[in-house]
């Protein structure tokens, strides 16, 4: 754990900015709950207290409790560096939110692999044709079956709204297939390769932000966020 987490923010003005670096502590070890627990005991209710700690715990709570969209709400309002940090634990939430899906979905329902990028934190939330691609390779990761559609059929985007077959004449271009739950057993996690690739491709997407981003902002604020700081 950083060594000045025991600090007061505010009360050592020297160290104004060590609610940053317990952020990352925080976010680090956001899958083991005692070294978390410790670390709080250290940290002064000033600390505890800050907007970025407070956003770190979240996301912490979220992991811990299989809320995966809250996670993945927190990792969206993330800085950069704070969204490096917590790329660790992408392969357990996609490991775990596919399985909900398996374990909650019929065998005759059927999704747009975009939907499920959305989902699982592979396409922009608010983008309507992103992220089929890479949810059909974590899908067949873990040996949830996917089917590509031909060029000139296309699938509604919108997930469907009750556990019935999705109308496939309801269409839009974007989306390349969809995935089929419950038609083979899972694999126990996501091969290593798998999870290099997409946390690559994941990568490459914030380096697409940054470039749209990059004429109007410093570098600190890039990694820091647009204030500056970590608020």
């Amino acid at each position: 754990m950083h060594e000045l987490a025991g600090f007061d923010h505010e009360d050592v003005p020297e160290l104004k900015d060590a609610g940053e670096f317990v952020v990352y502590d925080l976010l680090l070890h956001a899958q083991e709950p005692q070294a978390v627990a410790w670390m709080l005991l250290k940290l002064s209710p000033n600390l505890r207290r800050l907007p970025v700690v407070q956003r770190a715990l979240r996301s912490f709570v979220a992991l811990q409790t299989n809320d995966f969209h809250a996670f993945f709400t927190e990792f969206n309002a993330m800085t950069l560096l704070e969204r490096a940090v917590s790329l660790r634990h992408l392969p357990k939430v996609w490991t775990c939110s596919l399985r909900m899906m398996n374990k909650g979905f019929g065998k005759q329902d059927r999704f747009s692999l975009e939907e499920i990028a959305r989902w699982v934190g592979l396409a922009d939330p608010q983008s309507e044709g992103e992220g089929g691609e890479l949810a059909e390779r974590l899908c067949n990761a873990l040996n949830i079956q996917t089917q590509r559609l031909p060029p000139q059929t296309r699938m509604n985007n919108d997930a469907a709204d009750s556990w019935e077959v999705v109308d496939v004449t309801s269409v839009k271009p974007s989306s390349v297939g969809f995935a089929q739950f419950k038609l083979a057993p899972l694999h126990d996690q996501i091969d290593s390769e798998a999870v290099r690739l997409l946390l690559r491709d994941i990568t490459v997407r914030f380096e697409a932000d940054l470039a749209r981003k990059g004429s109007l902002l410093t570098t600190t604020e890039l990694l820091m966020g647009e204030s500056g700081t970590t608020g």
